[in-house]
């Protein structure tokens, strides 16, 4: 009996795990020893190292553990293969430098061109006799209003890396984004994982917030799942915050039995892994509702007033002088 509790413990705590916290993710947060030399860039505040009309050098940062706060900034990799690749707007491989540097190690780019850039880094390893295959991706925009706004729709989007990216995480657009989008609380947001190029179902997917809230989902037969982002970290002191942005972080992982050699090693079985990082904020209707209260409180107040300055007027008896004789 003892055994068997012990059992259903153990298959419990795999259940409710949720994401390998060792899991590896792009970040646009800088590590300390590179903050300084970080500059916010465009309508996105996206991460660059150098920033000029028309140049700019964008950056993102290695991470490891499923806090988007707390993850760590590893300086090392232990993958038996790695590659990396970067798409521009338009869909072609562009230069790009993956480098270790003071604080961990970093993806550089240039991101002079308006739209979305798409970021992969895709490890491989054999362990116990499993081959991983991991994709670390990110999709940035660039945006600045003074390039202008020309052929914005077709620069919106998606860019797919191909057939040759294991396991990709697409975001799908909203009917009504522009480059001006941010993604916001209370939005439903829909992901599309391909594996090799194709639609996949059955991948479990987890979105973690800023605040380490944690959803999970598994994709429907087109490949597709869904989160609402919640808005469990907005306090009073910050309604009025409206700039302010978070991050959040996307797991997927799938696994097949599936036997093969890759590097003169047998494999039995195949697990793969994706993650992705982006910005979200506050729903715009946190600071609306806010200032119509507060509007509506300052017309109460002032409707109140003003029916008591009126009444006073009428019901005050104004100064009349009686003049009498003592003789009458």
């Amino acid at each position: 009996m003892k055994i068997r509790i012990n059992w259903i413990i153990l298959l419990l705590s795999v259940l409710w795990a949720g994401p390998d916290s060792g899991v590896l993710w792009l970040s646009q947060i800088p590590p300390p020893e590179r903050a300084d030399q970080v500059k916010s860039y465009g309508m996105h505040h996206l991460s660059a190292l150098k920033s000029a009309y028309g140049t700019t050098t964008l950056a993102l940062w290695l991470r490891q553990g499923d806090s988007v706060v707390e993850a760590d900034y590893p300086d090392q990799l232990a993958f038996d293969k790695f590659d990396t690749r970067v798409l521009s707007p338009n869909g072609e491989e562009i230069n790009h430098k993956f480098d270790r540097v003071a604080g961990g190690m970093e993806l550089t780019l240039d991101g002079s061109e308006e739209g979305f850039y798409n970021a992969y880094l895709i490890g491989r390893k054999i362990e116990n006799e499993t081959l991983k295959i991991v994709t670390i991706q990110s999709e940035l925009i660039n945006h600045s209003c003074r390039n202008g706004h020309a052929h914005v729709s077709r620069k919106l989007g998606p860019i797919y890396g191909g057939n040759d990216i294991p396991l990709e995480i697409i975001r799908q657009r909203f009917r009504w984004e522009d480059f001006h989008t941010f993604i916001q609380s209370g939005d439903v947001v829909e992901y599309q994982l391909l594996l090799h190029g194709d639609p996949m179902p059955g991948v479990t997917v987890t979105l973690i917030t800023h605040q380490d809230w944690q959803k999970t989902q598994v994709t429907d037969i087109d490949g597709k799942v869904s989160f609402e982002f919640i808005g469990e970290y907005f306090n009073r002191d910050k309604e009025f915050h409206r700039g302010d942005e978070y991050y959040y972080l996307l797991v997927a992982d799938y696994s097949v039995n599936e036997s093969g050699e890759y590097q003169g090693q047998p494999y039995w079985r195949i697990e793969y892994q994706s993650t992705s990082s982006e910005k979200y904020r506050a729903a715009t209707e946190i600071y609306t509702s806010s200032v119509w209260g507060l509007a509506t409180m300052l017309l109460t107040i002032g409707s109140i007033a003003l029916a008591v300055f009126v009444y006073r007027r009428k019901t005050s008896r104004g100064y009349r002088e009686i003049i009498f004789s003592e003789k009458d």
